[in-house]
């Protein structure tokens, strides 16, 4: 380090010199550090948290099963054998629960009762059969002793007696492609030769940080969104992964189809702001410790306001963590801010504070208090800025990038569809119409010429990945969407490349090469393009860039694109700039996190000193560093134009 570490001035001056890897490493040398939360639960003695499907975490039932003995012997591959007896395994134990009509309590056996609403458990699926001998044993399974209601097969579809019989069978029976996922989980497209148009996908979760991913919100927000038509639906959920409804001939967008379309990119804004529209209450702490906790808090009469929540228990927290924790420990100061972690309403705070405890496990000693420091008051100056802007909480996607958006290819650029793609023009009705060919495993649609279609297809833009998903300020979607735009993980991803590259820095607009050439990769070059089209308060000559984020975000507040520059207001523009330097901040430290927790998804150097990347080949370390000298660029460029003091 060449810099003393002494102040949190000295912890954003190496951060800005590009020194992360000086302050954390992979190596673990004190006892991690707990939640507030669940200290506070401990320490009541009997409310210990229920288990749910919160957080990633390992299920060593479900991991028993085995393929060693045979994967030399058949000569296939070791990872699909292990996949099939996983998912047979764990399919097979959920139904064999419903069958009996038990499962596991605590401390008592309760009747399985399965609730629609929540959970489809693919019984009533009838056009899939192979499947169907996992979720509906009663019906495909030659269950001991019980004949009835066996239903008559197809030639050459057996049956099965138990889940290893079951992945024995599906071994010779299920096609299995694996398919790019992201960086913490691995997708694969399900299907099987006598039923090609019957297709699903199996998510599996990455091990590593069993906090970094809150999958209790996540499953909850992809159901949201299914029930709302704006993304695919989940079939089924088990602890380490998820079946999902299959989208077939759609296009994943990328950077440069929504920079190359004048319509793409306020489409996508479209999308949020229907999704803003959708219930978030359930997402709030209150709400979810109601569900997840035998000893609940004490529930707050908000009336609307949902800070309320965080009043009337923090100081029960607070007083558990200072009984608790030597004067050395992570709670010894700022305990104000770091019970934000578990019971502030906006998950900016709440899941920064989460990454901000996690990355303090992996900083070197002598600075983990300075660290956390320098971040925790950095995330209070970031949210005055939002409160005094009055920002509403809505529910939020929080990881809007190219990767997570699905398109019809009538949506997708002409330069950049598929070769054998016939552009015919396509209606829908809305609502939606049903069709016929519908079912549970794929819905269909009918467009007003007759034909059937899937839900991405029908939408045009669908929303994926709901990993980050909770309620959020307002303006983290709008911010954060117009970041990705200038991170392009397509690209960089070759050996020695950092998995990503900054996209306008890389491809800077012809008549901003010279200005440009000389700055450095973290300046605000997007926010610049914008405000410089803002000002202008016309498209005529302005950058097309510029004018593509104006009409976007004007589409969100107004609904129209009409003359987006001259009435999108200062605030809409202020809100929308701080959207950008939250996301900057919160991703700064997942980047830590993940950096410093391998897992399934992560592809680690020789040394296990040195800190992980994701599976797209993304450099955790780099990028984290990236994006937080991004934060402290545009932070002042914020306050040199008067968006912030």
């Amino acid at each position: 380090m060449s810099l003393p570490i002494e102040s949190a001035a000295d912890v954003e001056r190496a951060l800005r010199d590009g020194q992360a890897r000086s302050l954390l490493t992979r190596q673990q040398e004190s006892k991690s550090v707990s939640s507030p939360l669940f200290e506070y639960v401990q320490s009541q003695g009997h409310g210990l948290i229920r288990g749910t499907a919160s957080t990633i975490s390992e299920d060593s039932v479900d991991s028993i099963m085995t393929t060693a003995s045979t994967l030399s012997e058949d000569g296939q591959d070791a990872e699909t054998l292990k996949l099939i007896d996983r998912l047979c395994h764990s399919l097979y134990r959920k139904a064999m629960q419903k069958t009996k009509g038990e499962k596991r309590g605590v401390g008592r056996k309760a009747t399985v009762v399965v609730d629609r609403t929540h959970e489809k458990n693919m019984a009533h699926v009838q056009d899939w059969l192979p499947l169907l001998h996992l979720f509906y044993p009663k019906t495909f399974y030659r269950l001991q002793g019980d004949t009835t209601g066996q239903a008559e097969l197809p030639q050459g579809i057996g049956q099965a007696s138990t889940a290893r019989e079951a992945s024995t069978m599906l071994r010779d029976e299920l096609v299995i492609e694996k398919l790019a996922g992201g960086n913490s989980n691995f997708v694969y497209r399900l299907s099987h030769e006598m039923f090609p148009q019957q297709v699903i996908l199996l998510r599996v979760y990455g091990g590593g940080d069993n906090e970094a991913i809150d999958r209790y919100r996540d499953i909850l927000a992809m159901r949201q969104m299914s029930d709302a038509e704006l993304s695919p639906s989940i079939l089924h959920t088990f602890r380490w992964g998820r079946v999902e409804e299959f989208m077939d001939d759609v296009a994943t967008c990328t950077t440069d189809m929504l920079l190359a379309s004048p319509t793409l990119l306020t489409d996508v804004y479209r999308v949020i702001k229907e999704m803003h529209q959708l219930r978030s209450d359930h997402f709030l702490p209150e709400l979810v410790h109601r569900h997840q906790l035998v000893h609940s808090l004490t529930p707050s009469n908000h009336q609307g306001d949902p800070n309320e929540y965080y009043r009337v228990n923090a100081p029960k927290l607070q007083k558990v963590l200072e009984s608790k924790h030597e004067p050395i420990g992570y709670y010894k100061d700022s305990l104000d801010i770091k019970l934000m972690e578990s019971l502030c309403p906006s998950s900016f705070e709440r899941v920064t504070m989460r990454y901000l405890r996690l990355t303090c496990n992996n900083v070197v000693p002598e600075y983990r208090d300075i660290f956390a420091k320098f971040y925790g008051e950095e995330l209070v100056r970031v949210r005055g800025w939002c409160e005094a802007g009055n920002i509403p909480l809505v529910f939020s996607h929080n990881d809007i990038n190219p990767g997570n958006v699905l398109l019809s290819w009538r949506k997708v650029p002409p330069q950049f569809r598929k070769k054998d793609y016939h552009d015919v023009a396509t209606t829908f009705r809305e609502p939606l119409v049903t069709s016929s060919q519908s079912s549970a495993l794929q819905r269909k649609y009918m467009s007003e010429k007759g034909d059937h279609v899937n839900l991405v297809e029908a939408k045009g833009v669908v929303l994926i990945d709901f990993e980050y998903s909770d309620v959020n300020y307002r303006c983290f979607d709008l911010g954060n969407t117009i970041c990705e735009l200038d991170y392009d993980y397509t690209k960089g991803n070759g050996s020695g490349e950092p998995g990503f590259i900054k996209y306008m820095q890389t491809n800077p607009p012809a008549s901003h090469c010279a200005a440009w050439s000389a700055l450095p990769p973290e300046y605000p070059r997007l926010p610049e393009l914008i405000y410089d089209t803002w000002e202008r308060q016309s498209l005529d000559d302005a950058d097309p860039i510029g004018a593509l984020c104006l009409r976007a975000v004007h589409e969100y507040f107004d609904g129209s694109a009409a003359d987006a520059p001259a009435t999108i207001t200062r605030e809409q523009l202020r809100e929308t700039f701080l959207g950008m330097l939250c996301s900057h901040f919160h991703w700064s430290l997942w980047s830590f996190v993940l950096a410093c927790n391998s897992d399934d998804c992560t592809s680690n150097a020789e040394s296990e000193d040195d800190f992980a990347s994701g599976s797209s080949g993304l450099d955790y370390i780099f990028y984290g560093n990236t994006r937080i000298k991004e934060y402290f660029a545009l932070r002042e460029w914020l306050r040199a134009k008067g968006f912030i003091s």
